[in-house]
């Protein structure tokens, strides 16, 4: 994050579906960071984790009630909000959160982070695109994503959050009817990564 210019020093970053603290704990012991990081998760028992063994004044972990077949099925079906004032972060990322959202959910997240960023700020978030199948370096040759669920191509029709993958075109279209002044999808190793800035 640092290398790419997305995360700077001081910078205020939320990281949705933070889990165990893949992100916030090697973040927690960089020297050169002093800025704030909030994680939000809806696995109630990995925020009680992180909440015990990585807060600090700089760090906080918050509980998402909301709603996903997999990992929160008795979750609030209300549209989740950031818990945030607007305009007020650098950075918005999530790791694999997009490839376990629908349509309505995966929507809702681009305009809270959009709502939440600076004029300056940047979204980053992983996801399985269908026009990437090589970025998931073997991984995706076990998806065969044959189910249409609205825009999007899932694995499972009985279960259709447990994997979830978009054509870039409707990424694309999904931040900039956002608020977002640009966006593009990055074909990496493992996910595809959806890069939206709010300016140009």
């Amino acid at each position: 994050m640092f290398s790419r210019g997305w995360l700077k020093p001081d910078s205020s970053l939320i990281d949705i579906g933070c889990g165990c603290g893949r992100t916030a704990a090697p973040l927690r012991q960089a020297a050169g960071f002093f800025g704030t990081y909030l994680g939000i998760d809806v696995d109630e028992e990995m925020i009680a984790w992180c909440r015990t063994h990585l807060t600090d004044e700089r760090f906080f972990f918050e509980h998402a009630d909301t709603y996903n077949s997999v990992y929160n099925p008795a979750g609030s079906r209300d549209a989740y909000r950031l818990p945030v004032e607007d305009a007020s972060q650098d950075l918005v990322i999530s790791y694999s959160l997009f490839t376990h959202l629908l349509e309505r959910d995966l929507l809702n997240y681009v305009s809270e982070a959009s709502r939440a960023l600076k004029p300056t700020g940047t979204m980053v978030m992983t996801v399985f695109c269908l026009d990437h199948p090589e970025s998931a370096a073997g991984r995706l040759a076990r998806f065969s994503f044959r189910h249409p669920v609205g825009e999007a191509m899932v694995e499972d029709a009985g279960l259709p959050e447990a994997a979830v993958a978009y054509p870039s075109r409707f990424l694309i279209e999904s931040c900039l009817n956002s608020g977002f002044g640009a966006a593009r999808v990055e074909s990496t190793p493992g996910q595809s990564q959806l890069i939206a800035t709010i300016e140009p």
